[in-house]
């Protein structure tokens, strides 16, 4: 399975505004994040096929991540993917991490 075509339709309709592999879309979802033995929640800012920009705790750069994305009114997401970097916002720290497989909605 893969994202809802709501929010593919969505990610399509940013076209060019980014270089990226993928359009990027903006939002305000609820994750879970799953780390060996421990789950932290975060909140998704910016929302790829390919990757998502993740508010909450920071991961080491490099670590595995399993995902819950709860895509309010569209389900949820389940998704492996791996930190590859860390930003600082003025609103406080953020992962941005990359999808390791395609994303299975349940």
């Amino acid at each position: 399975m893969e994202f809802p075509d709501r929010a593919k339709r969505s990610l399509k309709e940013l076209g060019d505004e980014d270089r990226r592999r993928t359009a990027r879309a903006r939002c305000q979802a609820r994750v879970e994040l799953q780390r060996a033995d421990r789950t932290f929640m975060g909140a998704g800012n910016d929302l790829s096929l390919g990757g998502m920009l993740l508010r909450g705790p920071l991961v080491p750069v490099g670590h595995k991540v399993n995902l819950s994305i709860d895509l309010v009114g569209q389900g949820i997401v389940c998704v492996e993917g791996e930190v590859v970097g860390h930003r600082q916002p003025a609103n406080g720290g953020s992962l941005a991490i990359r999808f390791l497989r395609s994303p299975n909605r349940i």
